[in-house]
């Protein structure tokens, strides 16, 4: 019997080699155990995967957290269709080496697991510490933040001597330094996005103090015009109580935070774009496709024509087009042709309502910068011109049969073909480019404009603003 529990365990082993697993971490429920940056990191994931999966990010993930205490919280994410994840970076106080992993991390579930841009971070305790200071530096990749008595202070737990070797710095270095590591001095960059924070935190907590913490992070954000809510139970500490763990108003937060829905009931819910009063525009999340080549596109919707387009959206076609509705935008047609009783077929153009097209890309700094989509894209041959003109046709795509469908119910074809906007003329296209090229790729009239385009994978901002009085109606 020995020998065979020896054999078992070996088997274990070398399939943990093998297969890029590690063996060895428990979960609360069981779940997927890997390596990121030499980092133990797990999913949990829901029955049934997606793509774009919504997620909660938990930490601290030492060696035995998460733990039993969260394994009813887990089961309501999973039974809500949201995976739960998170990586061990030990000790690190949220210092930069394990900010460093995490977005490592992060960087991994986005692209090999198909995770969603915007998880809700859940920070229990030290937690705070690891995921606050990562989300002020990444404010767009946070969908909301929920808490559990965490830290937000390094001052606070656990005190700048015991934090500073995280740092690699002295503790007087680490003082000097703190505007640069502390969440609520940079807390700013969560409240621009408008980060929806919901925290438990008990009132005689004496390891993290509610006023140190909670208290002064909610005075901060709410003073910069951020939402954020705290709940204080009673008599309450830093313990197991089962408020803390069972509540049903942070797991809704979380799982409605995950799915990227809004705050307000009575705002629409489109995610991957953001109806942009101030500018009078619809701000779509997108991702650069290609740093070089020719374009039959400029957006296109997900695994669909990334290979000849520009951007990749993460926002479905059907709902920016109601998303431009509601900012005033006027619909057309795409171009097609039709067949006149005695004259035979002839050709129609695009037309629809004007709307100028630009992007939001990475400064170098930190910040963004808004330029004009005719920055990054010039003609497909020698004097390499920029593209004439940023404002395209809202053609409003076409409502077809669905094929896949035995009851034929409708669906918006460019969300199917991928052709949201384009430079060629498809026909089906949400956005449509007032002159009309073919689609052949000796013909393709446009290609990338190497010199300006950020790296692939970058992640921008699509702006969509309706033009009055532009275009063609």
């Amino acid at each position: 019997m020995r020998l065979k529990g020896q054999r078992i365990r070996w088997v274990l082993f070398l399939w943990g080699i093998f297969s890029g697993f590690v063996v060895g971490k428990e979960l609360p429920i069981p779940g997927e155990v890997f390596e990121v940056e030499g980092s133990e990191a797990f999913v949990i994931w829901p029955a049934e995967k997606k793509i774009d999966q919504p997620w909660v990010w938990y930490a601290p993930t030492l060696k035995k957290l998460p733990a039993a205490e969260e394994k009813w919280m887990i089961e309501k994410f999973l039974a809500a269709g949201v995976a739960v994840a998170g990586v061990d970076v030990g000790e690190s106080y949220g210092s930069p080496a394990g900010r460093q992993v995490f977005s490592a991390f992060y960087d991994y579930l986005i692209r090999v697991k198909r995770f969603g841009k915007k998880p809700c971070l859940l920070a229990r305790s030290r937690g705070g510490l690891m995921l606050y200071h990562w989300a002020v530096e990444n404010p767009k990749k946070v969908g909301g933040v929920a808490g559990i008595y965490p830290v937000c202070r390094l001052e606070s737990w656990p005190g700048l001597e015991k934090a500073a070797p995280a740092y690699g710095l002295t503790a007087d270095e680490l003082k000097r330094d703190l505007g640069k590591h502390d969440a609520i001095s940079r807390i700013g960059a969560l409240a621009k996005e408008k980060v929806p924070i919901f925290h438990l935190h008990g009132d005689v907590d004496r390891v993290v103090p509610y006023e140190e913490n909670s208290k002064r992070l909610m005075e901060a954000y709410k003073k910069l015009g951020g939402p954020m809510e705290v709940e204080v139970p009673k008599g309450q500490g830093h313990n197991m109580w089962k408020g803390f763990f069972q509540s049903e108003k942070l797991v809704q937060f979380a799982i409605d935070r995950a799915f990227g829905k809004p705050l307000d009931p009575n705002q629409p819910h489109l995610p991957g774009l953001k109806l942009n009063s101030k500018e009078r525009a619809v701000d779509v999340e997108a991702e650069i496709c290609l740093a070089d080549g020719a374009l039959e596109l400029l957006a296109c919707t997900r695994d669909t024509k990334e290979h000849e387009s520009l951007l990749m959206i993460k926002a479905s076609a059907m709902n920016i087009h109601a998303a431009l509705l509601l900012m005033g935008a006027k619909p057309g047609n795409p171009a097609g042709a039709k067949k006149v009783e005695g004259v035979g077929w002839i050709d129609y153009p695009a037309r629809g309502g004007g709307v100028k097209v630009s992007l939001l890309v990475p400064d170098g700094k930190g910040g963004e910068v808004e330029k004009s989509i005719t920055e990054f894209v010039v003609s497909n041959n020698e004097k390499a011109e920029k593209l004439p003109g940023d404002v395209f046709l809202f053609a409003g795509s076409l409502l077809v049969p669905d094929r896949r469908d035995e009851k034929k119910q409708k669906v918006y074809l460019a969300d199917i073909e991928g052709n949201f906007m384009t430079l060629s003329t498809f026909g089906d296209e949400t956005l449509a480019f007032p002159k009309k090229f073919g689609h052949m790729n000796e013909r393709l009239a446009w290609k990338v404009n190497r010199k300006t385009v950020p790296k692939v994978y970058s992640e921008v901002t699509l702006r969509l603003r309706p033009v009055v009085g532009k275009g063609e109606e």
